[in-house]
């Protein structure tokens, strides 16, 4: 605040409580001032707040326009998880990474892929059509065994949820099976050769 005559006090108005009302004043001096107001204990939400000061004729200005706050202390929720844990897929199939994530302010979403083999892939997951879901597609690499994938959704606030995973098995399904045919001796001993056509 300032003012050419003096400053006498500053006072911060707010809507936290569902209306705009008076929150605190402190009394101040000189021509130029800016004060620290702190206000405790508010739910997440978002809120509008202004500055009114007198100056010592007792003339009253607020600021130019209110100020917009957003308090967010809650972490986003993970839900609705594709592919379900314990999934089974060939190599090189592809396949939806899904999950449906809720906050008011969502900022980033991804996966982190964990190969059986010790590799960490990170892949991205973006929510196209604006319906709350965040997927991207996957083609299992030619390494047998199990995958983890664990999802990361943080918000704007900085709230990170990273405790939703799924484990998967990649299989290889269209191995070479030998079936032996005719074979001379048959039986055999193990210290033998044996021919099969």
């Amino acid at each position: 605040a300032s003012d050419n005559t003096g400053l006498d006090n500053l006072s911060v108005h707010h809507n936290i409580a569902g209306y705009f009302v008076l929150n605190q004043t402190s009394d101040i001096t000189g021509l130029f001032n800016a004060s620290n107001f702190t206000v405790n204990d508010i739910a997440d939400g978002v809120y509008v707040w202004n500055c009114e000061a007198y100056d010592a004729n007792g003339n009253i200005g607020f600021g130019i326009s209110n100020r917009t706050v957003y308090v967010d202390t809650t972490p986003p929720e993970i839900y609705d998880i594709t592919p379900v844990d314990s999934s089974s897929f060939n190599i090189s199939n592809v396949f939806e990474i899904r999950i449906n994530a809720s906050d008011l302010y969502i900022n980033t979403v991804y996966a982190n892929i964990s190969y059986p083999n010790g590799t960490i892939e990170q892949i991205s997951l973006s929510d196209e059509d604006s319906d709350g879901f965040y997927n991207n597609s996957f083609t299992v690499p030619n390494i047998i065994g199990d995958y983890t994938l664990l999802f990361f959704v943080n918000d704007s606030a900085g709230n990170i949820n990273s405790s939703e995973f799924i484990t998967f098995t990649s299989e290889d399904v269209n191995s070479i099976s030998v079936i032996a045919g005719n074979c001379i001796p048959n039986p055999a001993n193990l210290s033998q050769s044996v021919l099969c056509n």
